[in-house]
Formats: C-alpha cells, structure tokens, sequence
C-alpha cells in the first residue's frame, strides 16, 4: 500500500475537476467555443454540432464525477492508478485530437496559434506529464519504505 502524496490528490481531485466540470459547462452553455478550437476554418457551427459537442460535456462531466467523487473515497493505489491510466489514455486522445485539428486547419506552426490552441496544448501536456509521473511512482513512498524510515 502507499500513501497519496498532497500533490496528486490536489491534481486529481481538485484541479482535474475544476478543468473538467468547467468543461462539461462550458460544452453545454457555450458549444460554439468547441467549434472555433477545433474546427473554425472547416465548418460552422450548428445544432447539429451543439449535439455531438454536449456529448464530449458528457464524457468530461463523467470524468470530473470519477476524479471528484470516486478518488476521495478511496486510498487504494491501485484504483486510484486505474484512474488514472484510463485518464491518460483520454489524455493522450486529446493530443491526438488538437493535432489533427490542427492539421486540417493549416495551424500546427505554433505561429499561428490562438490563446485558446495554447492553452489546450499546454494543459494536456502537463496534466500527461503530472499522471505519467503518478503512474511511475514518482514521489509515492511504499508503506515498507514508509516503515524503515520510522524504525
């Protein structure tokens, strides 16, 4: 068993759903903001975008109730890396997803990029950076480590 150092359960339990509830909102209330990040030169936005938008509010809403909810009920390392692995591999869709975006927009000099491109990237890729450190163990002291210490 481990402990979950102060900083990863801050990340994941408080920032990771303040991004992710803020989201879900902001894909509910404000659809058209997703349609100019990711496909403002390929199409315009519609109802019938707004729909499937609500849908990616859905998934986001989902994972701020999982990291929000779930994570402050349990101590257990190994649900907790459950998480987040299954995170990370929405992480890195995500990447994928802003790339290809960014593609099909001619925008993947950073030149060209708006505040909200950067903000996107820079987000994603330390939230990567902040769960691929938790999943290595990094900073998280095992109990038997924990125990020759205090001896």
């Amino acid at each position: 068993m481990a402990r979950i150092p102060t900083f990863y359960r801050v990340a994941f339990t408080w920032f990771d759903v303040l991004i992710s509830a803020g989201t879900a909102v902001m894909a509910y209330a404000r659809p058209q903001i997703f349609t100019e990040m990711y496909v403002r030169s390929m199409v315009a936005h519609t109802e019938e975008i707004a729909v499937v938008i609500w849908c990616i509010g859905a998934m986001f809403a989902y994972h701020a109730i999982i990291q929000g909810v779930v994570l402050r009920y349990t101590d257990d390392l190994r649900v907790w890396k459950a998480s987040q692995f299954a995170t990370l591999v929405l992480d890195w869709q995500m990447v994928f997803i802003l790339y290809a975006a960014a593609q099909r927009q001619g925008t993947l000099d950073p030149a060209s990029w708006t505040a909200n491109d950067w903000g996107s990237w820079i987000l994603t890729a330390g939230v990567i950076v902040i769960r691929t450190m938790f999943l290595l163990d990094v900073g998280i002291a095992k109990e038997a480590q924990l125990a020759k210490k205090v001896a």
